[in-house]
C-alpha cells in the first residue's frame, strides 16, 4: 500500500517526514487495515478525534 499525499500543483508531500511513503510499504497496509478503521469507528465517531 502507497500513502500518496499530494499538495495543490500535484508534487508529492508526505505528512510524515521520517517515513519514506513514496514506495510500498507493509505497515501502511497495516495502518490501512487495521488502525484507520479502528481509529473511525473507535475515535471519529464517537467524538473524541
Amino acid at each position: 500500500m502507497l500513502l500518496a499525499e499530494f499538495d495543490d500543483p500535484m508534487k508529492p508531500t508526505p505528512s510524515i517526514p521520517l517515513i519514506d511513503t513514496t514506495h510500498e510499504r507493509r505497515d501502511m497496509w497495516y495502518l490501512k487495515r487495521y488502525g484507520l478503521p479502528a481509529m473511525y469507528w473507535n475515535l471519529i465517531l464517537a467524538g473524541r478525534a
